[in-house]
């Protein structure tokens, strides 16, 4: 624990341990980032995991309006094909 057996060298070398560690979390974090932003910029979003996961959202709050817009075409027919 970092409160065990405190001396200033002790503590000096725990406190450049832990801001080693959160340089290396952040390149990670970094890395993931660019990773994610080549893959939007070579690929079409739905292609991507993150995309798929939106696209399942959106589409089952679409799907269902577009049935029930379905049942009744006159309101399709009044909006200009519009839901």
């Amino acid at each position: 624990m970092l409160t065990d057996s405190l001396t200033p060298g002790n503590e000096e070398e725990r406190i450049r341990s832990v801001e080693t560690e959160m340089r290396w979390e952040m390149e990670g974090v970094n890395r993931g980032v660019d990773r994610y932003r080549k893959a939007i910029a070579t690929s079409n979003l739905g292609d991507t995991d993150p995309g798929q996961k939106m696209l399942v959202e959106i589409m089952s709050y679409l799907v269902p309006s577009v049935e029930k817009a379905q049942d009744h075409p006159e309101v399709l027919h009044l909006n200009s094909g519009t839901l």
